[in-house]
């Protein structure tokens, strides 16, 4: 069965690359087969998802998870589930084939080609909106670059460097040639927009000042990358690098890993294994920069690298409007304080030509006669009694109230609270207490492509005085940071690398090589966050989990030491564990079930109760 297996793969992967055109790409690690494994089955050029094998199946699912085509509320995908190939569908529409939901040649082949290591951004409700365009008589040409929701808010000053560490595989290609051409490849951007990259070859101390804001490096399992970020390579072949967009400015934003299990070559790749430099390089910047995937095949930002190594890499105008609209059309001297002088328009005198006199022509008077009128009359005008109708007023539409428990509370915009329900539904509460809005509820896949239950949420600017602000939600999987509906990274885990033993201990463990947006380091026994807040009292986090809870300081990304503490102990009057809290806009609130608490946050007690509800939510009950 073995032999008979070896000699499928490599029957299918010989006709996968004749009939695709694959020749100069890596050998194939994707063929679909079936659970039988017949020869019939296993030559098929088309395959439904139904008649994929459970291995096949497995293999799929993985490479789809990787890169951000799972869809966490459909929960773990079964044999011939439809949400697998809608999935399908999604990758076709951001590879540029026709789709389709059946893997074809061109499938199969997209699946096995070299890409970029970043996930792509929210296909599905990318293609359902192309899709929606279509429908509307909207086919023509539209956006395809994309924005991740981040950029440098000082983009004439990045700072880069490049660690040459002589461990690598790669590092027999030169410091100076690499350094090259990570220039070159700097360069397409800072002549298409107002960015300009200096190299910093100083040495600095880690999460000061003086570290650039781009580190660039080869990496590996073997040369320690699992200690710099969560997104570990595997091996040679398949997802060459990634990068890190801008987000909070500091830290892990901005850096670029590139894959050392990986051949990098300098000049146009001849071999099959090799990947082109330059390609790679411009691309990871181009996230770096705040680029998400484009699925504009031609794209320098298409996720998948380019059939032929021949082509001069370059910006495509899809790659230029998109770079264009974050900083701006190019301005000679912008980034060098020289913005050249636009001299004003020369203003030419009117002639002014002499006045002609007229001789005035003089009009003999009219005499009019005056005209008298006869005196009118009028008869008096009866008007008639005027009925009203009685004015209807139209019902208003109330919502049904949640199946479900509240788990989580959070500010969308100055109007606007979304509450989160164990169910996956949003509900859009009104902040003046009018109840649910006209958007009432939604699913939670049409805004966050979260794994999970959201079990709690708050809003931030990461530490950042005046920064952006972004909504952080936790679930079982971690943490993610989103700004509106657009997902910048996550999941993060909230446990830290090493379990603390004492308050004293952890209160003190801050590590700066920890480059997730918020270095939370919670000990192992922390499963669940049940709510966060920021405090408007004083601006930290409060994390309750259970019956305690524990205060987090973002600017120092550290906690503050002597916790956790019981809640009973300090938020007088409230539950002694919580669902959800919320604390902005003048207000702060504990929920537990039905009950509202609303807390003074003068004197830290609570000082009223109501019902979620009745009260928060203004819904209709449901029939018992």
């Amino acid at each position: 069965m073995a032999t008979v297996r070896m000699l499928i793969t490599w029957l299918v992967t010989w006709l996968l690359v004749l009939g695709t055109g694959t020749s100069e790409g890596r050998d194939a690690w994707f063929v679909p087969t079936s659970d039988d494994e017949s020869m019939m089955s296993s030559v098929k050029t088309e395959w439904r998802v139904e008649e994929l094998g459970q291995q096949s199946k497995k293999e799929l699912q993985g490479y789809l998870t990787k890169f951000g085509y799972d869809e966490a509320s459909f929960g773990r995908l079964t044999d011939g589930s439809y949400e697998l190939v809608e999935q399908v569908k999604d990758l076709q529409f951001m590879g540029g084939l026709h789709v389709t939901g059946v893997l074809d040649k061109a499938t199969v082949e997209l699946v096995n080609r070299d890409r970029c290591d970043v996930k792509d951004p929210n296909p599905r409700q990318k293609r359902l909106e192309a899709e929606e365009k279509k429908r509307n008589g909207r086919s023509g040409r539209f956006r395809r670059f994309t924005h991740q929701g981040t950029k440098w808010e000082n983009p004439c000053k990045l700072r880069w460097q490049y660690v040459h560490d002589p461990r690598a595989r790669n590092a027999h290609i030169g410091e100076y040639k690499i350094r090259r051409a990570l220039s070159i490849a700097m360069k397409l951007w800072e002549d298409s927009t107002n960015v300009k990259f200096t190299e910093d070859r100083r040495s600095y101390e880690a999460g000061s000042d003086e570290e650039p804001e781009i580190m660039i490096r080869f990496t590996s399992a073997r040369l320690g990358h699992r200690s710099m970020d969560s997104y570990a390579f595997e091996g040679r072949g398949g997802f060459l690098a990634h990068a890190f967009y801008p987000l909070h400015q500091k830290d892990i934003a901005g850096d670029v890993h590139f894959d050392d299990d990986e051949n990098y070559s300098l000049n146009t790749p001849k071999r099959k294994d090799e990947v082109d430099m330059h390609w790679i390089s411009a691309h990871e910047l181009g996230h770096t920069l705040g680029l998400d995937h484009s699925h504009n095949e031609g794209a320098l930002m298409f996720p998948w690298a380019p059939y032929d190594p021949d082509v001069k890499t370059k910006l495509t105008h899809d790659d230029q409007v998109g770079i264009q609209l974050l900083y701006g059309g190019k301005v000679q001297g912008y980034c060098d304080g020289k913005v050249p002088v636009t001299k004003p328009p020369v203003t030419k005198s009117p002639v002014t030509k002499p006045p002609v006199t007229k001789s005035p022509v003089t009009k003999p008077p009219v005499t009019k006669s005056p005209v008298t009128k006869p005196p009118v009359t009028k008869s008096p005008v009866t008007k008639p009694p005027v009925t009203k109708s009685p004015v209807t007023k139209s019902p208003v539409t109330k919502f049904l109230c949640p199946n479900s428990p509240v788990t989580a509370i959070w500010s969308r915009d100055s109007e606007t609270l979304i509450a989160a329900t164990s169910d996956d539904k949003l509900y859009h509460l009104k902040k003046d207490g009018g109840g649910l809005t006209d958007e009432g509820v939604v699913e939670k896949r049409r805004y966050f492509d979260v794994r999970g239950n959201i079990q709690a949420a708050y809003r931030s600017n990461l530490g950042k005085t005046g920064g952006r602000m972004y909504t952080i939600i936790f679930t079982s999987e971690g943490y993610y940071i989103y700004d509106g509906k657009q997902r910048i990274s996550g999941p993060h885990s909230f446990n830290g690398r090493n379990d603390p033993t004492t308050k004293r201990e952890f209160c003190k463990m801050s590590d700066a090589n920890d480059r997730r947006p918020l270095r939370l380091n919670f000990p192992k026994s922390v499963k669940k966050i049940d709510g966060v807040m920021s405090w408007q009292r004083n601006n930290k986090v409060y994390f309750f989990t259970g019956s305690t809870y524990w205060r987090f300081d973002e600017k120092k990304q550290k906690f503050d030491c002597g916790y956790p503490r019981l809640i009973k102990t300090f938020w007088r009057g409230g539950p002694r564990d919580i669902d959800a809290v919320y604390s902005s806009d003048g207000q702060t609130f504990f929920v537990k079930g039905n009950t509202v608490s609303h807390l003074d946050n003068r004197k830290v007690r609570v000082t009223e109760t109501k019902d979620l509800l009745s009260d928060l939510m203004k819904c209709e009950e449901r029939a018992p």
